[in-house]
């Protein structure tokens, strides 16, 4: 159906802050620990070839053209010359930010999961009610893979606390020039991908 998501999908995403607050786009390179573009709105679907639009994956292990349902993990990859990494949380809002209900700052990394789980999105119909917020998987817990059991790994859930990073660059044109950078999470730990997570299906997401 028309109206459905399925996995391998590209959209663009758009904020609705006042009726029309931008579309979802990388926007110039990022100086942070792992991270490959900065992101902000733009007033248009793709301000550069491929800087609005993002490819839906599955983050638990579900086939391209599946539904997405609400509930279900994702991953969102920028398709910026085809290679715009993946929607990312790196480092925590500013303290203007902060005072406004902000949490983390938002870019995207050059691989899944650049720290635990900080890729991995949780995706919800606007009738449904969000989890309180958590991580899918700590540090401490065993990695899974394709198999695992929803129940165990649902039991490894525990909310975590990024330390501080340094504020993003100022932004411009995104470029493809790689720098080399450690891939790090949020505390400073060097990731460990684990590619997929725990399924939770509910509703279908119109």
């Amino acid at each position: 159906m028309a109206n459905e998501l399925h996995y391998g999908d590209r959209i663009h995403l758009q904020n609705l802050y006042q009726g029309d607050g931008g579309y979802l786009d990388t926007n110039g390179t990022s100086s942070l620990p792992g991270a490959k573009y900065a992101v902000s709105t733009a007033t248009v679907p793709n301000r550069g070839p491929g800087t609005g639009t993002w490819e839906v994956l599955s983050g638990a292990c579900k086939k391209t053209g599946d539904i997405v349902l609400s509930g279900d993990l994702i991953y969102l990859r920028n398709l910026y010359q085809d290679d715009g990494g993946y929607l990312d949380v790196n480092s925590l809002a500013t303290p203007n930010q902060k005072t406004y209900g902000g949490l983390y700052d938002v870019s995207t990394s050059w691989g899944k999961d650049r720290g635990d789980s900080t890729s991995r999105w949780q995706i919800f119909d606007q009738s449904a009610s969000p989890h309180p917020r958590r991580t899918a998987l700590s540090a401490s817990t065993t990695p899974f893979s394709c198999g695992t059991s929803t129940s165990a790994v649902a039991a490894s859930w525990r909310p975590t606390t990024p330390a501080p990073r340094a504020a993003p660059a100022t932004t411009s044109t995104p470029t493809t020039t790689r720098t080399a950078a450690a891939a790090t999470s949020p505390s400073g730990r060097s990731s460990r991908h684990r590619p997929c997570g725990p399924n939770r299906p509910h509703t279908r997401v119109q």
